[in-house]
């Protein structure tokens, strides 16, 4: 799933680190292990792993953010962010977008799909994509739509940015303005 392609270690680490951020991170930090920081734990393990640093604290279940991580490497950064959370069935979706750009590679985004049994749990990495997938598709085949309404979802999204990743899309141009 390397986003920068062949541009070398940092983003091949970074882009490591980010699927192990979506799929650890939260967890870690709402359930740290006994006696131990989930905070502390999260920087060691990105620096001793793929010597990675955060370059801001995360922000999780603030009044902006459901989940926000920043990483960094040699000058290239790496955003993680959950940009949707669902529940079907007595499953948690989310739905994750890493974008990658900054002092690296051509500006890129990712976007993950998770399941998990609660929102402290580990998630599952289902599904992996450059290309932005319109909605959430649970383990049933239910679409689970995503707010495209919502001003703030599009600004998390930066679709301005990212235009190969919203093909055929009316939102890479600025379309479906809800303003």
């Amino acid at each position: 799933m390397v986003m920068g392609g062949n541009k070398g270690d940092a983003v091949a680490s970074l882009d490591a680190a980010a699927i192990w951020v979506i799929e650890q991170a939260v967890t870690l930090l709402e359930q740290p292990p006994a006696g131990r920081d989930g905070l502390s734990v999260l920087s060691e393990t990105l620096a001793a792993q793929w010597g990675v640093a955060l370059t801001v604290p995360p922000a999780l279940n603030s009044e902006r953010y459901l989940a926000l991580f920043q990483i960094g490497r040699d000058g290239i950064s790496h955003r993680i962010q959950t940009l949707h959370r669902a529940w079907d069935d007595g499953v948690l979706y989310e739905l994750w977008q890493v974008t990658a750009g900054d002092g690296g590679p051509a500006p890129q985004a990712l976007f993950i799909t998770t399941r998990s049994s609660d929102l402290e749990e580990v998630r599952q990495v289902r599904r992996a994509s450059r290309h932005f997938p319109g909605a959430i598709t649970s383990d049933a085949g239910k679409q689970l739509p995503l707010p495209l309404g919502n001003r703030r979802l599009l600004d998390d999204m930066r679709p301005w940015l990212f235009p190969d990743s919203f093909p055929a899309s009316a939102l890479a141009d600025g379309g479906n303005d809800p303003a």
